[in-house]
């Protein structure tokens, strides 16, 4: 389904929710986050260009999909996650998010992409392998948890073994930065 309005993003939740209820599984259903990275063009190519979530336009981008999945889905809890403007957070209106789902990337605060050499280097076997290497640095040198909440660095690790005598030393030159100092 191509969206295109307010509406065409309610009606594209309903369906996914109406067939999750009818397979008996809307139980299984922690929360429903309708657009993630809201209003990032990369997660949400029918915004506008230069949407922000303060302007009147970009909260009524939350609010009227989500007052129609709430009637229709009461029980279920509904956000729209950020990982971009926060330092305008004192003028966003969030007031009808069930709670604040913020994705904060290092990437965002540090240099790590110039460090690795990293380009969005899309569909090229080496910017993939550029992350894969970060990864693997992270998860054996300990600055990724491998609890059970952490799949994503559990399955990397399985993935991608590097002996910590290796991966310590390139972590330190890598994100020397953005390491926290009890790390260390």
């Amino acid at each position: 389904m191509a969206i295109a309005t307010l509406a065409d993003l309610a009606d594209m939740w309903l369906a996914v929710l109406k067939a999750v209820d009818r397979a008996g599984l809307l139980h299984d259903v922690l929360h429903v986050d309708l657009c993630n990275e809201f209003p990032s063009l990369g997660c949400a190519p029918f915004l506008r260009k230069n949407l922000t979530r303060d302007s009147a336009e970009g909260v009524r981008w939350m609010r009227e999909p989500l007052e129609r999945l709430r009637s229709a889905f009461p029980s279920l809890d509904y956000t729209f996650s950020f990982s971009s403007e926060y330092d305008a957070w004192r003028k966003q209106d969030v007031s009808t998010l069930d709670f604040i789902e913020l994705h904060l990337w290092m990437t965002h605060f540090s240099d790590f992409y110039e460090r690795l050499d990293y380009h969005y280097e899309a569909f090229d076997p080496v910017g993939y392998e550029k992350i894969q290497l970060a990864i693997a640095i992270i998860v054996t040198t300990g600055l990724c948890s491998t609890g059970a909440g952490s799949r994503n660095c559990a399955n990397s690790a399985r993935a991608t073994r590097l002996p910590r005598a290796v991966g310590w030393p390139l972590a330190k030159q890598l994100l020397q930065p953005t390491i926290p100092r009890h790390v260390e």
